[in-house]
């Protein structure tokens, strides 16, 4: 570790002339590091350049380096460089972040992904900004060389590839966190030995607003282009795909009906450039994406295991053949004939859609009268459904998890366990309209590792066992006989996992809900970047492409489990009048208002920050859906506006869940009452309705 030394760095642009007075550090590490990093702090700036060294104003605009304000001579920052590197100091400055950290490659090769930083570092409770310095799929070479003077900084400023911002200090302490930090987060293949090619992905979206809204940001950091295929036309008023991020839009008739393959078919063959693969990550488009996909001869794992994994009666008929635990029915009469049949009805049980999501009309009972009720009320959900059958099965008293898999040729080469709350359904006194609908959800889990790894694998081989060995799924399951359960601590309102005290010493089981073949929604998703450095967006797009060394490299998770942060999912929905949000829609029906996103700049958390910001210090993703009330036993034309936080710490989960909730009260409240005041968002919020898991 070389000594402490100091330089200046002079800006000097036609907007800009400033120098800034810093001290250094430069680490270089011995064994397989990826990157060694220079670390420089900023002590203090002049805005006006004035006293510029002759050798650097004579050169004319650009980043020079220099020894003092004496020095005779100063040394250009590379030209390519020059740009991202003032922007950095800029944003560095702005958010009075004053450790830099350059970090220069100590290998060469290809770049898998063209912001690693971004992708894996920019969570980090201890990194304040980053900044990427690659292009898509470029080449990097390896830069190993020691500093020993000015030119030699210039030099390793001008090989570095990337970079963060810190606030911390250039103290002995502060670089240790930051070396472990980025150490941990990014150890994992970067680089590709050979060249990366190109691909074109064509996305089927459920709508032309999705299209827009979606951040294409990971394909494109893939160096990966997309092309959007929806239903509409591009209108002429709008911005070009280009200013989206897409390379470029289809415009198809994208209903799931039974033709809706042969029409993507058409679609891909009619455009100008070739496609590589296509990807409809929902589930009404899953089997037909994979028929068209399959016609085309691109990868797919087919349409039959698609067509089990959204049924899931199929999915039950797979995993109990016997039909020991479940039965379905079409109507209210026929739920009538089953309860007169003399065959029992295992009690309580769990009322839900065939073909279903989100957990709507998702319904418990624990006897017949309540079951003839969770019927009817799952049969209004269902009546839109190509298949209208409702199953009714065991009810599983256990904690629920998701299971998050990535397989490759049938191997598992990544999983984690979340913890889903308890939900109103659980915990309800009386079943009757008490919804499963998720509360909170927590990674990493606080299951025993024994009971996480029996999940893992029992959902592994029930992928396998639909006919699935490659892809990227999120899984839903319980687990009976636990050896933990969730308690209310004296005072809290949110429940955490105890040991039993009384264990039932029964075999250990899974019982799985459901397989989606796919990435978890964002937030959920969200959960898995932020405390693992897992993008399952980013996976699905690389296995579309059938690209099948960077799939594995970014499967590679942060290394030191045991130090992850703390990722929490807290969910809270209120009822709001259709006619207060209509006008954050211009141009839409009613009916076209479900399950569409609220644009940012309408989200509470907006307000929240510039009044509040302490509450929101640890918020690392939001996003705000209006959803049909009828889906959640509400009424028929009625709507809620439903907010999900990501909240990141990098403490216990033991100190941080009984907070979640207050949390979430007050900035809703608080955020409620000034949208009020000063007219921001004019929503008529009669009540403030949280899940709140202690009733």
């Amino acid at each position: 570790m070389a000594g402490r030394n100091e330089f200046l760095i002079w800006e000097n642009s036609p907007d800009t002339r400033a120098v800034f007075e810093c001290e250094w550090q430069f680490i270089q590490r011995n064994g397989p590091h990826n990157f060694d990093n220079l670390y420089i702090a900023l002590k203090s700036q002049t805005s006006d350049g004035e006293g510029t060294p002759a050798a650097a104003a004579a050169a004319g605009q650009g980043i020079y380096i220099s020894e003092g304000y004496t020095s005779d001579s100063a040394y250009l920052l590379s030209p390519r460089k020059t740009p991202d590197f003032a922007a950095f100091i800029q944003q560095c400055t702005t958010q009075k972040s004053g450790l830099l950290v350059l970090q220069v490659p100590k290998a060469s090769g290809y770049v898998v992904h063209s912001d690693p930083w971004k992708l894996r570092v920019a969570d980090c409770a201890l990194i304040s900004c980053t900044r990427s310095f690659l292009l898509p799929l470029e080449k990097v070479e390896a830069y190993d060389h020691p500093i020993k003077n000015v030119e030699d900084i210039a030099k390793t400023l001008g090989a570095a590839v990337g970079a963060v911002g810190s606030t911390l200090s250039l103290s002995d302490g502060s670089v240790q966190q930051l070396e472990f930090q980025l150490e941990r987060r990014l150890s994992f293949p970067w680089l590709s030995a050979n060249e990366i090619q190109p691909r074109r992905l064509c996305v089927l979206t459920w709508n032309l607003t999705a299209a827009k809204r979606i951040s294409w940001a990971t394909a494109n950091c893939l160096g990966i282009k997309v092309v959007a295929m929806s239903t509409g036309p591009w209108l002429e008023t709008d911005k070009p795909p280009s200013e989206y991020m897409l390379d470029g839009y289809i415009n198809c008739d994208v209903t799931p009906d039974a033709s809706l393959w042969h029409r993507v078919v058409a679609a891909v063959k009619a455009y100008p450039d070739p496609i590589d693969g296509i990807v409809g990550p929902w589930d009404a488009l899953l089997e037909s994406t994979a028929k068209a996909a399959k016609h085309l001869g691109m990868f797919t794992p087919g349409p039959e295991p698609f067509a089990i994994a959204t049924n899931k009666f199929l999915t039950r008929q797979l995993l109990d053949p016997k039909a020991e635990s479940y039965f379905t029915v079409e109507s209210v009469e026929e739920l009538e004939t089953r309860l007169k049949s003399g065959i029992p009805v295992d009690f309580p049980v769990v009322s839900k859609p065939v073909l279903g999501t989100w957990s709507f009309g998702v319904y418990k009972a624990d006897n017949a009268l309540e079951l003839r009720d969770a019927v009817a009320q799952t049969l209004f959900l269902a009546k839109k459904n190509e298949d209208k059958r409702i199953i009714i099965e065991s009810y599983v008293d256990g904690p629920e998890v998701d299971c998050n898999l990535v397989l490759l040729d049938g191997e598992i080469l990544y999983s984690e366990i979340v913890d889903d709350f308890p939900c109103q359904a659980d915990i309800a006194e009386d079943s009757v309209g008490a919804l499963f609908t998720e509360t909170q959800a927590a990674v990493p889990s606080g299951l025993p590792k024994s009971e996480q790894k029996t999940i893992t694998e029992f959902i592994a081989a029930a992928v396998r066992q639909q006919g699935f060995n490659t892809g990227v799924f999120h899984c839903e399951a319980r687990i009976r006989n636990s050896s933990v359960e969730y308690v209310f601590a004296k005072g809290a309102t949110v429940p955490d996992l105890e040991l039993k005290e009384n264990s039932s010493g029964g075999q250990t089981s899974v019982f799985l809900h459901e397989v989606n073949a796919r990435m978890p929604g964002p937030m959920s998703s969200a959960g898995s970047l932020v405390s693992r450095g897992i993008d399952l967006f980013a996976l699905l797009f690389l296995c579309t492409a059938a690209d099948w060394p960077r799939f594995k490299a970014l499967s590679v998770p942060f290394s030191h489990d045991d130090v992850c942060d703390h990722v929490w999912l807290t969910n809270c929905i209120i009822p709001v009048k259709l006619k207060k949000v209509m006008p954050l829609f211009p141009g839409f029906t009613a009916e076209q208002i479900d399950h569409e996103a609220v644009d940012s700049q309408h989200s509470p958390l907006l307000a929240l920050s510039k009044t509040h910001p302490e509450l929101i210090e640890n918020v690392v993703r939001h996003s705000v859906y209006i959803e049909s009330a009828a889906k959640l036993a509400g009424k028929e034309g009625d709507f809620i506006w439903a907010t999900c936080m990501v909240l990141r710490t990098p403490e216990t989960k033991k100190k941080t869940r009984p907070c979640v909730l207050p949390f979430i009260k007050r900035s809703m409240k608080i955020s409620i009452e000034r949208n009020r005041v000063k007219g921001m968002l004019k929503i008529g919020y009669e009540v403030v309705r949280i899940f709140d898991t202690k009733r």
